[in-house]
């Protein structure tokens, strides 16, 4: 009786085993190091921002210029709240904005009015056949 296929079958669990045990001291722990996070290079505006952690305490309060640390070791999970603010615009240059990207993006605002025009005549005239 030969048992080649069992020896087989266990010297590649044997095989598996020890890759595993041998690779796991090789793996970094997660989180380990503190993460620097910034928010400029996001395009927002100057805007504050909380911090909160997994448990909801606030870690951090700052505003999109600063830069925060946050350590995966503390916290699992971080919420990051934006608070905008309130900003005054000169109704000119709103409407100046506005009609700048309406040329710019007349073919796409002109292909919506025709699919809305199509739309509504045949909404309008679903009772006649």
């Amino acid at each position: 009786m030969r048992w080649t296929h069992n020896h087989t079958l266990l010297s590649w669990c044997v095989v598996l085993v020890s890759l595993v045990v041998f690779s796991i001291p090789g793996i970094p722990a997660a989180g380990a190091n503190p993460v620097t996070v910034n928010f400029q290079s996001l395009g927002l505006m100057q805007q504050d921002l909380k911090i909160f952690d997994a448990d909801g305490a606030v870690v951090a309060t700052g505003n999109t210029s600063s830069s925060f640390s946050l350590n995966g070791s503390e916290s699992a999970l971080y919420t990051i709240q934006l608070q905008p603010s309130a900003t005054n615009q000169d109704p000119l240059s709103l409407l100046d904005s506005l009609a700048a990207w309406l040329t710019q993006n007349a073919l796409i605002v002109a292909l919506l009015l025709f699919v809305l025009l199509v739309l509504a005549s045949r909404g309008s005239g679903g009772g006649r056949r």
